[in-house]
């Protein structure tokens, strides 16, 4: 249908079949979205019917069905497209709430710790789609695209201009004016003939009325500048462009990082052929990728933070934090550099803008004073442990000569290859950072955290003890307290809290102005049982200056150990209801989590614990729920085989995949999804898995006992006159090779699986 302006009478008997309780929420030129209930599954969906003239920014057959499979908490499920003559349909999940720009214009008010885990889970769920094969660009990220949910979480809506990379999608993409960059806007005129004398209007609809469909059929409606949108925008003078060089109340090294670092534009109106023109003159190409969205992510932050909408890319926008000035610098810098004009000025990835967004609330009183983010190194701990800056007193007097530069990038290279998990290239550059200054302590730091983060917490303890402790060169500066702590953590790691204990001892009398180290030897010796020291501890975290939610939690933790449940719960949830401090946070769900455990029993237990981690994870940023996943997918393992069904090791498949996905996937992780393969019957997929992990993390018996295991499962599947047991017979083999030569011997397993070999050859099916 032709009809610009078509109602829910217009497709009521097409979708009767499938759907009921239909009701329109909106229509115009973007086409028409209904409300319905979907028979078959039994949901509320969301249907969208899509105009002729942006159907191919749905793309190809194949590209549909990419979207059609992804699945990330922070994006609503797509459960079909259909097509109906010349109308396109899609149908998705329906996602109750509101969006941020519903949300702003009723003058809600948001506290910053939620716009930073939402800048976090934005940053995750645009960083799962650009690391799809071929990568998904969205191309609309604004405040009306994205839902705030009952739970207090994003969800990005609005995919059917959403575009497969190098799919005929990006022949179409839209323009909106404050959240789209010069590249899109480049891109959206391009190839079309624009008169020199024509303004620029904002045209075409979408829900929030300010989206610029550029193409065939509207491009003859361009005509003035949308007074709306743009209201005194269309000037733009000297005074202007000189003051684009700076951002107020950023550090001076970030100052190249403004809003917009342009070339000069006559204070003449702007025009569609001068836009096009200024974009040209600073080297912008039409080429939308990546880094499109990231520039659309910093303008809606920029929104949701101060409640302003962002001017469009050509003019100046205020800086943030003169219009809010709560807005913490490590932000600014973050929402600053995501909206770089020039593409190659952003974050070169949302990956990236995940591990620095997901800091933002530790590293901002450091950023302030030391003016540059990298010098905060924060590591973390099972639960996560306070933050460590380490800058020798080397590395201030030689800062201006040019063997400590390059010592100090050779550092940052480190600390950037640690947190992306490529441990060798830390091994190469710490080489070359002690071979430049054999006594910094910055390179053995790093070295250590690799170590530490890995999970080589034995190799930890050695490397520190043989390379830094006994190491007069390094050990004679002041920093022995932050290396006993690392001590420490990787004992606590390995639950050995007595020597933990003695190592949080030294640190806090190496430095007994650390609050956290008086928390964390708190905790040891309450998991000790030595109740009376952990009472005394907490007497000194006190007068240490520990925050009232820290002293809840110690509380929570001695009463916990004194087997004193209720009590112990009391603190812990007084402890959450306090506390904005995501470490505390973290450690108090995990705590609770333990009282559970040890109050209730049976499926009462399972289920509490699923709702109670489940809701706790929302209150948390990507990086910091990790543990608590980590907890979840186990609790869901556990839940399936007491008679909760596949369904949760469905869930606890699912949840290793987005752990993985995070960069924070373990050996455990990895060997716990083999498992599950394994208890759903997904026999191929557990042999694949187990062999692509020997081929990544190297050869473990423990690999092969699971491959001998599901052959043995595969096999007996099979009529006895199919059966083959050879393979199962050099699986097993080959474990019990690497079992003799690399274990302790204690695996229950192998007894099980011993057994079944010697059946299999009683039985006669093996020599």
């Amino acid at each position: 249908m032709g009809n610009q302006h078509e109602t829910l009478s217009d497709y009521q008997d097409l979708l009767k079949d499938s759907f009921d309780q239909m009701s329109e929420i909106s229509s115009g030129g973007g086409g028409i979205i209904i409300k319905a209930h979907h028979k078959g599954l039994d949901k509320e969906v969301i249907i969208k019917k899509v105009i002729r003239s942006k159907v191919n920014s749905i793309g190809k057959t194949g590209e549909r069905d990419v979207l059609k499979n992804l699945k990330h908490a922070y994006l609503p499920q797509i459960y079909d497209y259909f097509e109906y003559g010349d109308d396109v349909f899609t149908v998705m999940e329906f996602i109750p709430g509101e969006n941020f720009a519903q949300l702003v214009a009723r003058k809600t008010q948001f506290r910053m710790k939620d716009i930073i885990k939402w800048t976090c889970q934005l940053c995750d769920v645009v960083n799962y789609l650009h690391s799809k094969q071929p990568a998904i660009i969205h191309c609309d990220i604004k405040p009306a695209n994205i839902m705030l949910t009952p739970e207090g979480n994003i969800c990005l809506i609005d995919f059917n201009i959403s575009n497969v990379k190098g799919g005929d999608g990006l022949n179409a993409i839209g323009y909106t004016p404050g959240y789209a960059p010069a590249e899109q806007f480049f891109f959206s005129v391009s190839n079309k003939p624009v008169s020199l004398n024509t303004s620029y209007n904002s045209v075409g609809g979408s829900s929030s009325g300010d989206t610029t469909q550029i193409d065939e059929d509207t491009l003859g409606d361009i005509t003035q500048i949308d007074s709306e949108i743009y209201d005194d925008a269309t000037q733009i003078d000297q005074s202007d462009v000189d003051d684009l060089t700076e951002v107020e109340n950023v550090p001076a090294q970030y100052a190249n990082h403004s809003f917009v670092n342009v070339q000069t534009q006559h204070s003449e109106g702007w025009t569609a052929d001068k836009v096009i023109s200024f974009i040209q003159s600073n080297g912008i190409k039409n080429q939308i990728d990546e880094k499109t969205d990231i520039y659309s992510i910093g303008a809606t932050l920029y929104f949701i933070s101060t409640g302003i909408k962002p001017s469009p890319f050509y003019e100046k926008s205020t800086n943030v934090q003169e219009l809010n000035p709560k807005i913490p610098d490590g932000l600014v810098y973050f929402i600053h550099k995501a909206m770089s004009l020039k593409p190659q000025d952003r974050f070169s990835d949302c990956g990236t803008m995940l591990k620095i967004a997901s800091q933002i609330h530790k590293v901002d009183k450091a950023y302030k004073r030391l003016g540059r983010l990298e010098a905060v190194l924060v590591f973390f701990c099972g639960v996560i442990i306070a933050s460590g800056i380490l800058v020798s007193e080397r590395g201030f007097r030689l800062m201006q000569d040019e063997k400590a530069s390059h010592y100090n990038d050779i550092i940052s290279e480190m600390s950037d290859a640690r947190e992306s998990g490529d441990y060798d290239e830390v091994d190469i550059l710490f080489a070359r950072a002690i071979e430049l200054n054999p006594s910094g302590s910055d390179a053995y730091y790093e070295k250590g955290m690799t170590l530490f983060q890995s999970g080589q917490y034995e190799n930890c303890i050695e490397f520190i003890t043989d390379e830094v402790l006994n190491n007069s060169a390094v050990a004679e500066m002041d920093i022995r307290g932050t290396f006993y702590y690392i001590i420490a953590n990787c004992y606590f790691e390995l639950e050995d809290y007595r020597f933990a204990a003695d190592y949080y001892s030294k640190a806090i009398k190496k430095n007994s102005g650390n609050a956290a180290y008086y928390r964390d030897y708190v905790i040891s010796l309450a998991r000790l049982g030595d109740i009376a020291g952990a009472e005394k501890g907490l007497d000194d975290a006190k007068k240490a200056g520990a925050t009232e939610d820290t002293l809840l939690l110690l509380e929570g933790e001695i009463k916990y150990a004194d087997l004193k449940y209720d009590e112990a719960q009391s603190c812990l949830q007084e402890c959450i209801l306090t506390s904005d401090d995501e470490d505390v946070l973290l450690r108090a769900y995990a705590k609770l989590d333990d009282v559970l455990v040890e109050t209730m029993e049976g499926n009462a237990q399972y289920e509490t614990r699923v709702e109670f981690l489940e809701k706790s994870l929302s209150e948390l940023s990507p990086e910091n729920r990790i543990i608590l996943m980590e907890r979840l997918a186990q609790v869901y393992m556990d839940y399936a085989d007491n008679g909760g069904g596949n369904e949760y090791n469905d869930k606890a498949l699912d949840t290793f995949d987005q752990i993985r996905l995070a960069g924070y996937g373990t050996f455990q992780t990895d060997y716990n999804t083999a498992v599950l393969y394994e208890k759903l019957g997904r026999y191929n997929d557990a042999i694949d898995w187990s062999l692509k992990m020997i081929e990544e993390r190297g050869e473990n018996y423990r690999w092969y006992k699971r491959l001998s295991f599901v052959e043995l499962q595969r096999q007996n599947e099979f009529e006895n006159t199919k059966r083959d047991y050879r393979q199962f017979q050099n699986y097993y083999e080959k474990t019990v090779e690497l079992y003799k030569e690399n274990s302790n011997g204690n695996d229950s397993e192998m007894l099980v699986l011993d057994n079944l070999y010697s059946d299999l050859v009683d039985m006669g099916w093996l020599d």
